[in-house]
């Protein structure tokens, strides 16, 4: 947070302009994750089958893989509404 506020009385750069540009916040983009997603759920039909059949926690499966290829800077609740909207699909 310091560096942050550093950053900006040095530069006056506004707060989101030091955090994205200076790589301190990183977000990965919905039509990313969805391509993600997509291509998982065509790799593990299985796991697709378990979480249509009720198991809700076979969902995790697809968190932890999509948080994974995301290095961590996705939104795990905006992983799993994107994980409901690829299934009605």
């Amino acid at each position: 947070m310091r560096d942050i506020w550093e950053a900006f009385l040095a530069t006056g750069r506004g707060a989101i302009e030091i955090l994205v540009q200076d790589k301190i916040l990183e977000t990965v983009v919905g039509d990313e994750l969805l391509d993600q997603i997509r291509k998982l759920m065509a790799d593990n039909p299985n796991v697709v089958a378990e979480i249509k059949s009720g198991k809700e926690k076979a969902k995790g499966f697809f968190v932890g893989k999509v948080m994974k290829a995301a290095e961590g800077k996705a939104n795990p609740q905006e992983v799993r509404l994107l994980i409901d909207q690829v299934l009605s699909e």
